[in-house]
Parts: C-alpha cells; sequence; structure tokens
C-alpha cells in the first residue's frame, strides 16, 4: 500500500501522468515517482500539504577527515590599507597534494606590545560580485554522511473508501479519485468536504481502441469451480386451480410386467362381504296326474290308549315340529311348518329361523348408546355382535365395547338412525350372523369436519358406517359449497374409534376429476389428493371410503 511521506521543511510539488497513472513528486533537487492505482486517473495538482515536523538529530560521524599538510608560517608583514574587493579570479585546478615539510622549532615567544589607538574607521568599498567560476571536477572522495531528517507525516494508502474508523491522514480511494482525511471520520464519505480533501482527481476517460481479436486458442482452459449452490427460494403463493384440459386419448397397454416372487406374509384377512339378495323363485312345476287309490285294507285292532305328557325319563324319536305351551309340547300344525323352538329362559315358543337369538338378560338403560346386563355376560356381547330391541318401536344396534365390573356394561356405536331411550327395554334379541332379518346393514352419522388450518364456511358430508367383526368401513358424501379460509387436509370425525389404522380412497368427480387417498389414525379421517394438493377448493364434491380396525 503506497504511501507519501513529507519532511517538514521540504515543498512537494505533485504532478499527474494520465498515461502511466503515476504521481510524480518534487522536493526540490529530487524528483520520485509514486504509483497510485491502476483505478486513479490523474487530474489537475491538489493542494500542498501541511509542513511535517522536524526529525530528530542524527547521530556524530565516526569517520574523521585527513588532516591536511602544515605550510611554512611565514614573517608577518605590515598590515596594509584596505584595498578595493576585487572580481573573483576563475577556481584554478587543483593542485597536486605535497609533500608534509618538516616541522619548524617553535620560536619563543615575543613580549606583548602596547595596545595602540583605534584608528578611524575607513570608507566602505563599493561590492562587486564577479562573474562565477566553472565547476569543479567531481570529488572522488565520498563526503561524511549527513544527520537524519525527521520523519514527515504518515498518509496511509487504505484502497477504497468502506463506511468504518478513519484517522486524519489516511487516504482512499471513492468514484475515481482519491482523498486524504482531514478530521476523523467513520461514515461520512469523501464526498463529505468537512471530514475529507480530494488528494487526486480522476481524469477524462481516455479513447477506447479495441485490439484485433487473437487466433482462438486450441487449449480448452481449465474448468472453474463449481459454485455455491443459492438459498431456496421462498415458496410461492398457490395459484388458483386451472380449468380442466380435454381429456387426451387412451394410452395403449402397457406389457405386463414380470410376475412377482411369491409373499412368505400371509397378509390379514378381509371383512366378510355382505350376504347377496335371494334369487327369485323358481316357475313351479305343473302338477302330475293323481294315481289310482288302492283297495283299502282291513281295519286293524284299536291300539292302547297313550299318555299325553312326555316326561324327562321317557325315550322317544320325535317327528315332525313340536310347540310347547309352557307346560305341554305338542306338534305343529302343518301351516306353520319351518318354525323352530325356542326357550325363553323359562318356556319354549315357536320361532322362525331369522337369524335372532331370543336374549334372557335384563337390559337396564344406562344412556343413549349403553346399557347393563346382570353378570360377566363379556364372552356373549363381543365387537360386532348385532343388536335388536324394543322401545315403543324396534330398534337395532351393533356392539363395539363391553365391560364387566359389577355388572356389565355394554357399549354400541353411536347413530342418527337408533338410540337407547330412557326407558323400559324388551324383546331383546341379539344375532352373531352377517345379515339377520331386518337388520339395517349400515347406519348413518354426521361427521364433524375440520381442516389442517382455517376454518370451512359450508360443507357437508352424509355418511354411513357399517360394522363387521372388528372391521369398520366408513363411506360418503362430501360436498365443499364455500371453504372459507380452509387449507390442507379434510378431517372426519370416527363413528367408532380406530384400533388398528386403515387407508381408502376418494374420488372428486364435480370440479378437477381427481382421485386422492384416505386415512384413518386415531379418532379422525384424514383426506386428500394423490398429488398432495388440498380438497379445500369451493365447489369440491367427493365420494370417500376407508375400512379399519376398531
Amino acid at each position: 500500500m503506497p504511501e507519501v511521506v513529507v519532511g517538514s521543511s521540504q515543498t512537494i510539488t505533485v504532478t499527474a501522468d494520465s498515461t502511466n497513472q503515476s504521481v510524480a513528486v518534487s522536493t526540490g533537487d529530487v524528483t520520485d515517482a509514486i504509483e497510485v492505482t491502476s483505478d486513479i486517473k490523474t487530474g489537475s495538482n491538489g493542494p500542498t500539504g501541511p509542513t511535517g515536523n522536524t526529525g530528530p538529530t542524527g547521530a556524530d560521524s565516526t569517520v574523521v577527515g585527513p588532516t591536511g599538510l602544515q605550510g611554512t608560517i611565514g614573517t608577518a608583514g605590515t598590515n596594509g590599507t584596505n584595498g578595493l574587493t576585487g572580481p573573483t579570479g576563475p577556481q584554478g585546478t587543483q593542485g597536486t597534494q605535497g609533500t608534509q615539510g618538516t616541522q619548524g622549532t617553535a620560536g619563543s615567544n615575543g613580549s606583548v606590545g602596547t595596545t595602540g589607538p583605534t584608528g578611524p574607521t575607513g570608507p566602505t568599498g563599493s561590492s562587486i560580485t564577479g562573474p562565477t567560476g566553472p565547476s569543479g571536477a567531481t570529488s572522488t572522495v565520498a563526503g561524511p554522511t549527513g544527520p537524519t531528517g525527521s520523519t514527515g507525516t504518515q498518509y496511509p494508502w487504505l484502497g477504497t473508501w468502506a463506511s468504518g474508523s478513519y484517522s486524519v491522514n489516511d487516504c482512499v480511494y471513492y468514484n475515481g479519485s482519491g482523498y486524504v482525511c482531514i478530521l476523523a471520520a467513520t461514515t461520512q464519505n469523501p464526498t463529505n468536504a468537512t471530514y475529507w480533501s480530494m488528494l487526486v482527481q480522476q481524469g477524462p476517460t481516455g479513447a477506447s481502441v479495441t485490439g484485433p481479436t487473437g487466433p482462438t486458442s486450441t487449449v480448452a482452459g481449465p474448468t472453474g469451480p463449481i459454485g455455491l449452490t443459492g438459498p431456496t427460494g421462498p415458496q410461492g403463493t398457490i395459484g388458483t386451480a386451472g380449468t380442466n384440459g380435454t381429456n387426451g386419448a387412451v394410452g395403449p397397454t402397457g406389457p405386463t410386467g414380470p410376475t412377482g416372487a411369491n409373499s412368505t406374509v400371509v397378509g390379514p384377512t378381509g371383512p366378510t362381504g355382505p350376504a347377496g339378495p335371494t334369487g327369485p323363485q323358481g316357475t313351479q312345476g305343473t302338477a302330475g296326474t293323481n294315481g289310482t287309490n288302492g283297495t283299502n285294507g282291513a281295519t286293524g285292532p284299536t291300539g292302547p290308549t297313550g299318555s299325553n305328557n312326555i316326561t324327562t325319563s321317557t325315550t322317544t324319536n320325535l317327528t315332525g315340529a313340536l310347540n310347547g305351551n309352557g307346560s305341554v309340547i305338542s306338534a305343529l300344525a302343518p301351516s306353520t311348518a319351518g318354525n323352530i323352538m325356542q326357550s325363553d329362559g323359562t318356556n319354549w315358543t315357536s320361532g322362525v329361523r331369522d337369524g335372532w337369538v331370543l336374549n334372557a338378560d335384563t337390559w337396564t338403560y344406562a344412556s343413549a348408546s349403553t346399557f347393563t346386563v346382570t353378570g360377566n355376560q363379556t364372552a356373549n356381547y363381543t365387537k360386532g355382535t348385532r343388536l335388536k330391541w324394543t322401545q315403543t318401536t324396534v330398534k337395532y344396534g351393533v356392539v363395539i365395547a363391553s365391560a364387566y365390573g359389577a355388572s356389565t356394561t355394554v357399549t354400541i356405536a353411536t347413530t342418527t338412525d337408533y338410540t337407547i331411550a330412557n326407558a323400559a327395554i324388551s324383546s331383546n334379541y341379539y344375532s352373531y350372523t352377517a345379515n339377520p332379518r331386518g337388520y339395517p346393514g349400515t347406519f348413518a352419522y354426521t361427521p364433524t369436519i375440520t381442516a389442517d388450518s382455517g376454518t370451512p364456511t359450508t360443507v357437508t358430508a352424509p355418511s354411513h358406517f357399517s360394522i363387521i367383526g372388528t372391521i369398520a368401513t366408513v363411506m360418503g358424501t362430501c360436498t365443499v359449497t364455500n371453504k372459507g379460509t380452509a387449507i390442507g387436509q379434510v378431517k372426519f370425525t370416527c363413528p367408532v374409534p380406530t384400533a388398528s389404522n386403515g387407508t381408502g380412497s376418494i374420488a372428486e368427480y364435480a370440479v378437477a376429476g381427481v382421485g386422492g387417498v384416505s386415512n384413518a389414525q386415531g379418532n379422525f379421517i384424514y383426506i386428500k389428493r394423490y398429488d398432495g394438493a388440498t380438497l379445500w377448493v369451493s365447489g369440491y364434491v367427493f365420494d370417500y371410503s376407508i375400512a379399519y380396525g376398531i
């Protein structure tokens, strides 16, 4: 970094050379060239800097000069009258140094004479300066080193100006010119004349001359280093969904991939599907022709009268269906063929094959979705057990839990179709079959609908569910009339809490015509598009279905 050093008694003349971009500093007899920087154009001379302080006195020389020859001491002559000063003669040629003479005997000191009176002052002679004589020959003897001069003021060159701390005499580059600090500065830039003074000014831009294009290099330059990866830009605003384009033609079916290896893991057993509808009654065939009656045989003898009662000690083969009246079991008439016998715990009664089993337990109301029975009945009321009871009208439900304490508490799924009233419960039935007579198969429920973030304004999702064993299947249609501020996934409350996660699918058909997935976890069903985009779009209508464990 270049510096300009100025002595205390030197006069500095600064001239700029716009060709080689340097500054010439003249201090009397010596002219030095100081390179500024390749960025500075030489301008007009700046102001003369202040005189530096006097430097310390140099050390005395330790070299003794040669002693001259002792000349012969002549006799002192009488002082003559002072004549006019003659012109200075030309300097003679330096003579050859003579040999040293023999030192004479010192004479005896004479007696001091009496001081005579002071004579009058003579007139001042005219001063005539003679012409300067020619320069003598260059000395071949080096003179003694002079004393070290005082240290001048320092002008540190700090390069391009930037906001920071600057002291007096600091020099900087700014907008093509050089400046020197005249008052300590921090954020004040060099255009502030209170803190800065221009040192050199930028000169005019030289003419631009484009040289001829050099030959194309045949040597490939080295590959530069890979730049650093720039920071990820902020997430852009999600744009409005565009209008659906026309469906493209169906592409050709791709080749069938190779058959994968057989899985060694047995998958879970899927839920039992609902029973199919009963097929139509076949056409009754034509009745055959009655045969000819045979000849009546002879009447046999009358047998003994038998007992009307069947006791527990009697071993009898019974043929046909039987009916009981509480104490007597009698044969049913042919018109009731297909009935079965069942016990209510006390009496035998006639029943039909409808899939329901009459239950002798007394069901006692506990809440709209729970009732209690005496004793530990948890083995009879397992998950998925169908129930039927009567409270003015026939009602249906399905067991989702049972627990024993002082009595057994049975919990049924909450629906909008049936609830347990706070009243007497009669005609209790249960069933372990998939589709007993009259059982509705699915139950309606209204889920609570929320979003990952924000609040929907108008959205509906009438839904149904069924339970077979420990598998709940939920399905419904969601209509987003006004999405409000809702974004992210669509969340439904489950009709029955989950015991294991489940997955399903969705299909939006009113606007975008896209598919998606549903996932049950905890007490919620989460629904989203297959591409991760939100389903919270006003006007969207989508069907969904999902199965999970309870």
